[in-house]
């Protein structure tokens, strides 16, 4: 048996508000789509995060459904939880996913799993899925585990067990918030866990139970952490032969380049230094898109002059070769190219915890707010966030 697993492709997201990046969002999903659609697979499985909102444009849900069907045409079924980003409040109360519609529109061939309806069977393989739970729902998780989907999976006779979770686990991700131990799901009966979340593929082997963790990771590069760690970006492709299972990446070539630069800015020849880093990343890649350029820059106060003429020559030299170009300048004093040095550290949670010590609610919102700022959400991203958390914490009181 023959599983694509694909994960967080945040159709409808458009980066600083360009919408050649939203563009570029919907080119990698259906290059996805249709290399999984060539490689004839049993099913598809999407761990979380189809869209980049749980209120998707028209434009973007005609986008997800002209791909989707291209996979489901071929006699594809796809298999689907929401992700964070998937699912919203509900008007009256409740949560709402587009993921919903998916399932009116193409019926028994887009299976939508969730705490209701956690499990898909087919006989040989049983997959097991959960809705993304925040980390306050640290228990509701592991209970929902427990009782929706690993006793369903036990009391099954197939051969292979799937579960598919849009989560963190520890102690795999690293700045990153996770919700559940890999040691807990460890003694669950799945042979395959099917991650989303993560948007940096990850792939590990149990030596032990033989379990495989895999997060295929985003299709497009959405965030600072992945730019950093220049990862190929596409999905797996999961055979389940008898006593095996082997998880091989498929790499899609849609990505556009992204070129990041961070620097200290201790003297003018540092600026220079910069340039001649964009020059040779323009020289050293094959350029089948525009890339985009982000340039980082802590500045010593007393260089700041400079900079005005600095994004001049950037822009004069690397602007009709590039999509976009972001500048970002922070002024610093010596004591904080100090702290930058690694001189002085500091733990930002055991200072909230110093902080918020006697308020443990506003302590988990704090938390949560720093957590998603270490994922890379800046900017008005980061505000829909904050807004976001705020409003579930509101609303949480409320039931309470």
């Amino acid at each position: 048996m023959r599983i694509v697993h694909i994960s967080d492709t945040h159709l409808g997201r458009r980066e600083k508000g360009i919408r050649e990046r939203e563009e570029d969002v919907y080119e990698a999903f259906d290059e996805a789509c249709e290399k999984a659609r060539k490689l004839r697979p049993d099913l598809m499985i999407h761990s979380g995060d189809l869209f980049d909102t749980y209120r998707p444009t028209s434009y973007t849900l005609r986008k997800a459904i002209v791909s989707l069907r291209r996979i489901i045409d071929a006699g594809i079924p796809v298999v689907a939880i929401a992700g964070n980003h998937d699912i919203g409040p509900r008007f009256g109360g409740g949560k709402e996913t587009p993921l919903s519609l998916l399932v009116e529109i193409f019926g028994d061939d887009f299976i939508h799993l969730n705490q209701n309806n956690p499990m898909f069977n087919t006989g040989d393989l049983v997959l097991c899925g959960l809705q993304y739970f925040p980390n306050q729902e640290g228990e509701n998780l592991k209970k929902a585990i427990i009782e929706r989907c690993d006793g369903a999976a036990r009391r099954c006779r197939a051969r292979w067990r799937i579960l598919m979770l849009h989560q963190g686990v520890k102690p795999f991700l690293r700045d990153f918030k996770t919700e559940i131990n890999k040691a807990f799901l460890d003694r669950t009966c799945f042979d395959y866990i099917a991650l989303g979340h993560y948007h940096v593929r990850f792939h590990k082997r149990d030596g032990v139970t033989g379990k495989v963790f895999a997060y295929p990771g985003s299709l497009e590069n959405l965030e600072e952490r992945e730019v950093r760690q220049n990862v190929p970006k596409g999905f797996f492709v999961v055979d389940l032969e008898e006593g095996n299972i082997n998880a091989r990446f498929v790499e899609i070539n849609s990505p556009r380049p992204y070129f990041l630069i961070k620097r200290e800015v201790r003297r003018s020849s540092d600026l220079q230094l910069v340039l001649d880093s964009l020059s040779r990343r323009f020289k050293e890649i094959d350029l089948r898109k525009k890339p985009m350029v982000r340039i980082k820059l802590l500045v010593r106060q007393e260089l700041l002059h400079m900079i005005d003429e600095f994004r001049e020559d950037v822009h004069h030299e690397f602007g009709d070769r590039s999509l976009k170009i972001l500048i970002e300048v922070s002024p610093v004093v010596e004591s904080h190219l100090a702290t930058l040095d690694g001189q002085i550290s500091l733990n930002m949670e055991e200072l909230m915890a110093h902080i918020f010590h006697d308020r443990p609610t506003e302590l988990a919102l704090a938390l949560e707010i720093y957590h998603k700022y270490l994922e890379g959400k800046r900017g008005g991203d980061l505000s829909k966030e904050v807004l976001s958390l705020i409003k579930g914490w509101m609303d949480e009181d409320k039931v309470r």
